[in-house]
């Protein structure tokens, strides 16, 4: 595949443009330890990685609070204000994957358009707005609570096609699932998947990795 013939990249968030630190996550929740129910493992396995509201969150069907407030009964004894900054610390905790970030800096300088495509809650285009390392990629974003739609369905992709008036087989998307990746290449795309198939994106790209790494740093 020839670059020159693609127009737009989207990227997914959790796992590709940034993932979660699981050691300052736990250090970060370590003041709120004596508001807790159970070991912030467990809260970040079952809770976080895996929240059992999610389909209601990333369709928006129920706002990140009335989430946070949903599942604090088994998990927090404390007051309400602890709990939301408890939540918040660990948000913060998120670290940009730089070889990813390099590859869609190297893309935007040559004129592509670069979206972030999330299955999130509603509040997650304010928090990108809010980290300093991330602001850039904060221009486009696609969150399905806020769009309506998700990935699984393929409804958020041809949102996001409709929006950015272009045509599915000008476009790369880059996710860490592969259910996601097969939806949109069942849609058109150029699905890639991360990290499975970073070589062949490098390859395309003719960026050597460490070479990606080392300009952006």
């Amino acid at each position: 595949m020839n670059i020159d013939s693609i127009s737009t990249i989207l990227i997914d968030f959790d796992g590709v443009l940034c993932s979660l630190n699981h050691d300052l996550a736990l250090k970060r929740m370590e003041p709120y330890a004596s508001g807790l129910l159970k070991p912030p493992n467990d809260i970040l396995r079952d809770f976080f990685y895996k929240n059992p509201l999610h389909f209601e969150i990333d369709t928006g069907s129920m706002s990140y609070k009335e989430m946070l407030f949903e599942i604090a009964q088994p998990l927090w004894k404390s007051d309400s204000g602890s709990w939301l900054e408890l939540w918040d610390e660990i948000w913060d905790s998120y670290a940009p994957n730089i070889e990813v970030i390099s590859i869609a800096e190297r893309l935007s300088e040559q004129g592509k358009k670069v979206a972030i495509v999330s299955d999130n809650h509603s509040r997650f285009s304010n928090w990108m707005k809010n980290q300093p390392d991330l602001q850039r990629w904060s221009q486009l974003i696609y969150s399905s609570a806020e769009c309506g739609h998700t990935k699984a369905s393929g409804e958020l992709f041809s949102y996001v096609v409709a929006d950015l008036d272009v045509n599915t087989k000008d476009c790369w998307f880059i996710d860490d699932s592969f259910t996601n990746v097969k939806t949109a290449r069942s849609l058109g795309f150029h699905g890639i998947h991360y990290p499975s198939q970073i070589n062949e994106l490098h390859t395309i790209l003719n960026i050597e990795i460490n070479k990606a790494v080392n300009d952006y740093q």
